[in-house]
C-alpha cells in the first residue's frame, strides 16, 4: 500500500513539474475596429489607452477569435485584414510570445464597455496615435505603441518587427531590446480605400475645430498650408495654419465651443482630392462651407489648402 502511495505520489510531482516547465508560446492578438466615420475604437484599462486584445492559445480559429473579442464591446465586424506581425522573445525564459494586429469594419451591434475595462471609445486616427503614445507603464506597452501608431499611419502595409524582454532581480520586465526595427513584410491584400483615409483628415480638422484641439487641426494640414477665409474689411484674408490652430489653444481643449461640421462630398484623383464640407453653429442661423485641396504626401493625406466662404 505504502509503495502504491509513494508512485501516486511521484506521478502526480513529475505532472505538476511538467507543467511548471511546460512551454506557453502564445499569441496576443490585437484588433484595430473601424466605424463608419473611419474612426478606431480604443479601450482604456489599468495600462492606459490602447486597441482591443486578447491572449489566444486555444482552439479557435482567427476569425472566431476576432469576432469574439468584438462582441465583447457588443460589435459585429467585417472584412478582416491582417496588418502586422510581431515577435517577443524573453532573456529570461526559453518562450516566444507573438503579436498580430487585424482591422475590421463594424457593421453591427452598439458599443458598450466590458466589465473589465475602465472605457471604450472611438477616435480619430490622430487622436487614437496620441492616446496610446502615453503608456503608463512597460516596456511590451511601449513597444505596442511602436507597432500600432506604424499601422496607423501607414494601413497599405503590412508590419513586422522583433523584440526581446529584460526582467529585474524582482522579476519584473524593466527593459528590452529591439532585435528587428520595424519594417514592411508586404502590402495588405485588400486595395486601400483612399476615400476613407481623407474623410480621416477632414474628421480630424472638423472635431478639433468643434472641440478645441489644437494639436488635431495641426495634425490635419501640411505644416505650410494658408487657410484663405472670409473677412467684411479684406478682400482676401489668408492665414497660416499655425496661427489659424492657435486661436483654439486658450479654449478648453476637449469642450464643444458650438461648430458642427459635416463632410459634403469628396473627390479624389491618384495622390490629390478636393472635399466640401458645411460649418454651421449651434443655435444660430450661421453657415459656412469650406472647400478643402489635399495631397498625400509620403503615404499621408495632408489639407494643402482651404477656403472658406459665408453663405447666409
Amino acid at each position: 500500500m505504502k509503495k502504491i502511495a509513494f508512485i501516486l505520489l511521484l506521478i502526480v510531482q513529475v505532472s505538476l513539474a511538467q507543467e511548471k516547465n511546460k512551454i506557453d508560446n502564445y499569441t496576443v492578438q490585437r484588433l484595430l475596429i473601424f466605424n463608419e466615420n473611419n474612426e478606431v475604437l480604443l479601450q482604456n484599462n489599468e495600462y492606459g489607452w490602447s486597441t482591443p486584445g486578447i491572449r489566444n492559445n486555444t482552439r479557435q480559429s482567427i476569425k472566431e477569435s476576432l469576432d469574439s473579442l468584438a462582441s465583447k464591446f457588443g460589435l459585429k465586424i467585417s472584412e478582416h485584414q491582417l496588418k502586422g506581425l510581431f515577435t517577443y522573445k524573453y532573456e529570461f525564459k526559453n518562450e516566444v510570445s507573438y503579436r498580430s494586429h487585424y482591422s475590421a469594419k463594424m457593421n453591427g451591434g452598439i458599443l458598450k464597455t466590458p466589465s473589465d475595462m475602465k472605457q471604450a471609445e472611438w477616435f480619430s486616427i490622430s487622436e487614437a496615435i496620441e492616446k496610446i503614445s502615453n503608456p503608463k507603464t512597460g516596456v511590451s506597452v511601449r513597444s505596442f505603441s511602436e507597432m500600432t501608431t506604424q499601422i496607423f499611419k501607414f494601413p497599405e502595409m503590412l508590419w513586422g518587427g522583433s523584440y526581446l524582454l529584460y526582467q529585474d532581480a524582482n522579476g519584473v520586465v524593466r527593459d528590452r531590446k529591439v532585435l528587428e526595427p520595424i519594417y514592411p513584410l508586404g502590402k495588405t491584400s485588400f486595395e486601400i480605400n483612399e476615400e476613407d483615409q481623407i474623410r480621416t483628415t477632414i474628421n480630424a480638422y472638423l472635431e478639433g475645430t468643434s472641440y478645441n484641439k489644437t494639436e488635431s487641426i495641426k495634425e490635419a494640414f501640411y505644416a505650410e498650408a494658408n487657410l484663405f477665409l472670409t473677412h467684411k474689411d479684406k478682400k482676401l484674408w489668408i492665414v497660416p495654419i499655425q496661427e489659424y490652430a492657435s486661436w483654439f489653444e486658450k479654449k478648453e481643449e476637449g469642450k464643444f465651443n458650438g461648430r458642427i461640421g459635416k463632410i459634403l462630398s469628396i473627390d479624389q484623383e491618384n495622390d490629390i482630392a478636393m472635399a466640401k464640407a458645411e460649418i454651421k453653429a449651434e443655435g444660430k442661423d450661421i453657415r459656412y462651407v469650406d472647400i478643402f485641396l489635399l495631397k498625400k504626401i509620403e503615404g499621408e493625406w495632408k489639407i494643402i489648402s482651404k477656403a472658406a466662404t459665408k453663405t447666409n
